[in-house]
């Protein structure tokens, strides 16, 4: 780097960079808005490696990981546990209630003309 140089050209440098994916990781029912979908969906989940009984990781012909879907963890607000899934006798029982709902939920009454993605991030 042409900073090091300047400022110690005797020296050799050495850089390491460690950029392993594995400190982005998870639990697999960890909150995420990422991939949330905005309204309430019965069939959205997170994707994650399907596990046979043993423990061990269920393969396609091909060689690759077999997925399944599970439910995102509840979280909190303020303290206070919220479900982010209708409770039973909802005539959505079970669906994910989507950003919108969860955000009206603590009062932002606007929540559904506000942009679940903005292009590229640049909001």
């Amino acid at each position: 780097m042409k900073i090091a140089k300047e400022c110690y050209p005797d020296n050799d440098h050495i850089f390491v960079y460690d950029n392993a994916t594995t400190h982005l990781k998870c639990a697999d029912a960890a909150l995420s808005a990422c991939k949330m979908p905005k309204n309430p969906s019965q069939t959205w989940g997170v994707d994650v490696n399907k596990l046979h009984p043993n423990g061990k990781q269920v393969y396609t012909n091909d060689g690759k990981f077999v997925k399944t879907k599970i439910r995102m963890g509840n979280g909190t607000f303020n303290g206070s546990p919220q479900s982010f899934y209708f409770p039973k006798g909802h005539e959505k029982a079970g669906w994910l209630k989507g950003m919108t709902r969860i955000l009206e939920e603590h009062g932002f009454a606007n929540a559904s003309s506000l942009k679940a993605q903005c292009k590229d991030f640049k909001c």
